[in-house]
C-alpha cells in the first residue's frame, strides 16, 4: 500500500490496479483505507466493482444500510453483462457473501454463455445444503434450457414427486 502511494495517478487507474489495491486493504483489514480508496479513485469500466468493495468496507464497519445501498448499485452496474456478473459473483463468493453470490448465479442462469456453469454451481450448492425446493428451481431451469437432457428430466421428475409439485407434468 505504501508503494502504491508513490505510483503515478494514471497508473492507478489502469486495470487491474484499483482492484489489486482494494484487495491489499482487505488483506490487512483496513476498512477505513478501503473506504477512502473506493471513494477517491476512478475505476472507469470497473466502477461496479468499486461499489462492491465500498459495500464490503461499509459492512465491515457495521453500516448495513450503506452497504446494502452500495451493493445494489454494484448489482445494477453489471446490467445483463455476463462477464461483469461473473466477476461480481466471484467477489461475493470470495468474501463469503452466500446470498449475494446465489442471486448473481441466478442472474447468470439467464446468460446463454454462462448459464450451464451457473446452474451447475447452484445445483451443487443446494444439493450440499439439502435444499430440495431450490434444487427443484434449478432443475426446472435446466429442463427449460435443455429439454433433451434426460438426467435433468429424471431428477426434475423425482423432485416433483418428492415435493408433490407439478406431479401431472
Amino acid at each position: 500500500i505504501h508503494w502504491m502511494k508513490e505510483l503515478p495517478v494514471e497508473m492507478l487507474k489502469q486495470r487491474p490496479v484499483p482492484v489489486a489495491v482494494a484487495d491489499c486493504y482487505i488483506a490487512i483489514n483496513d476498512w477505513d483505507g478501503l473506504q477512502q480508496w473506493c471513494r477517491k479513485t476512478d475505476w472507469s469500466d470497473l466502477d461496479f466493482l468499486r461499489h462492491a468493495y465500498l459495500s464490503r468496507a461499509l459492512r465491515e464497519h457495521g453500516d448495513k444500510l450503506g452497504s446494502r445501498s452500495e451493493w445494489n448499485t454494484a448489482s445494477q452496474g453489471v446490467g445483463s453483462n455476463g462477464e461483469r456478473i461473473f466477476v461480481l459473483e466471484q467477489a461475493a463468493a470470495k468474501w463469503g457473501w452466500q446470498k449475494e453470490a446465489e442471486d448473481l448465479l441466478w442472474l447468470l442462469g439467464k446468460d446463454p454463455e454462462k448459464q450451464s456453469a451457473a446452474l451447475a454451481a447452484l445445483y451443487q450448492h443446494y444439493a450440499e445444503k439439502g435444499d430440495t425446493s431450490d434444487l427443484y428451481r434449478v432443475l426446472a431451469r435446466l429442463c427449460e434450457i435443455k429439454p433433451d437432457d434426460e438426467k435433468a428430466q429424471n431428477n426434475f421428475a423425482q423432485l416433483s414427486l418428492l415435493l408433490n409439485l407439478n406431479v401431472e407434468h
